[in-house]
Order: structure tokens, then C-alpha cells, then sequence
């Protein structure tokens, strides 16, 4: 009868896997973490495994010698998150609100300057001021909107259309391809003040205002796109 195989402390027991002894080799060399311990500065792990490949043995080393610093590194994670989550109780309220709430009034103030300043069709009023008979007073603008022909805006719970972009009841031809041109990522709202803003891609007009040159228009618009710098 043969003897049975021990562990030599170099190797591993038939009943051992190579991952075995990776497993019990990381698990024993873990730095106990306390809430007021040392920081820990990781250490190389010199343990092989007996494989007849030294080119497997290599890898497999370097990998078990980068556990200490996955773990510590793990740790530091975890500890930012929690610190993060604990600010605000000391914080008391929010340190931007200030100045998101001065954000907020400006912007209203602006979008109701606009709506001052340059006239506004409602869908229903556009729609009569194009002469469209149809039953459904909104349709005309829907129509419009969904080909790309001209823009609203949301404001007061409904939409509202700026008249600059309309003559003779219908849409300007320079509009669809200045709207096609501005960045998609534009909101209605900076889409209405870009059109009412000196641009200096078109000698200090307003885009509004120069639709009758709807190359030099496009251009300005195509310009919106570029980054800064």
C-alpha cells in the first residue's frame, strides 16, 4: 500500500489544486484592516507554485504579487465613496444652491425678455397666420417643426414659435438649413437666443436678421459646432 502524499510546504496535496494554494497564499498574507490602523504599504508575495512550466510559473507569481496592491487599492475606493456620502451631513445644504438658484432667475429673466422683445406665434396662431383652414389648429406648426423648417420653444406649458422665421405664411427657405447646421446638442432655448445675438461670424448682425443670406447664415451656424480655442 503507498503512503499518503503530505503537503511539503512547497507543493500541494493530490487533494490540492495549484488554486488552492494561491487562494490560502493571498488569504494569509491580508493585512488586517481596522478603523484605525496603519496605512498599509502592500509587499510582494514571494510564493510559487510547483509547475513544470516555468513560463506559467512566472505569470502566475507576478499576478499573486499585484493582490496586496488590488486589494489596497479596493479599499481606498470604497473609502472615498463612503466619505462622499458623509459630506453632506456636515455640509447642512447644498454649497451650489446660491448660485444655481442665481443661474435660474437669470435665465428665466432672459427667456421672459425674449418673449418681450421678439413677437411669438402660439401653434394656433401660426397656423391662422399661414391661412391653413385645417380643424386642427396645431397641425400646420407640427407639420413644420417635423420637417425641420422652423423651431419652438417650450414656455409656460405650451410652445411658442418666434415670427422671424416665418414670411409670407411659410417658413424661410434659409431656415431649415441654418437649423440643420447648429449642433444638435442645442436646446430650443439656445437655439431662440442664438438667433437674436450679435454673431461675429456675420459682422456683428444678428442671425435673425441676416436669413436673407442664408449662405452666410449656415456658415455662422456650422461655426457653433467648432470647439473653443
Amino acid at each position: 500500500m503507498s503512503k499518503p502524499m503530505h503537503s511539503t510546504g512547497k507543493g500541494f496535496s493530490p487533494r490540492q489544486t495549484p488554486e488552492d494554494s494561491l487562494l490560502r497564499a493571498a488569504t494569509e498574507r491580508q493585512p488586517e484592516i481596522g478603523a484605525f490602523s496603519e496605512p498599509y504599504t502592500p509587499s510582494p508575495l514571494h510564493f510559487m507554485v510547483e509547475v513544470p512550466d516555468s513560463a506559467t510559473r512566472d505569470v502566475v507569481q507576478r499576478l499573486v504579487n499585484l493582490l496586496p496592491a488590488a486589494q489596497q487599492e479596493h479599499l481606498q475606493c470604497e473609502s472615498e465613496l463612503r466619505l462622499e456620502t458623509l459630506i453632506p451631513f456636515f455640509l447642512g445644504k447644498d454649497p451650489i444652491a446660491t448660485t444655481r438658484r442665481k443661474l435660474e432667475l437669470e435665465n428665466a429673466r432672459l427667456r421672459a425678455a425674449f418673449v418681450v422683445q421678439h413677437p411669438c406665434f402660439s401653434a394656433a396662431d401660426l397656423s391662422d397666420f399661414a391661412g391653413h383652414g385645417a380643424k386642427n389648429r396645431s397641425v400646420t406648426a407640427s407639420r413644420w417643426k417635423a420637417q425641420g423648417r422652423i423651431f419652438s420653444m417650450p414656455f409656460q406649458g405650451a410652445e411658442l414659435y418666434p415670427a422671424f422665421q416665418i414670411a409670407d405664411g411659410e417658413p424661410k427657405p434659409a431656415m431649415a438649413r441654418v437649423l440643420a447646421a447648429l449642433p444638435a446638442a442645442m436646446s430650443a432655448w439656445q437655439r431662440a437666443f442664438w438667433f437674436v445675438t450679435p454673431n461675429g461670424w456675420l459682422g456683428g448682425a444678428v442671425p435673425a436678421e441676416a436669413l436673407h443670406d442664408a449662405d452666410a447664415a449656415v456658415s455662422a451656424a456650422k461655426r457653433e459646432a467648432e470647439p473653443i480655442g
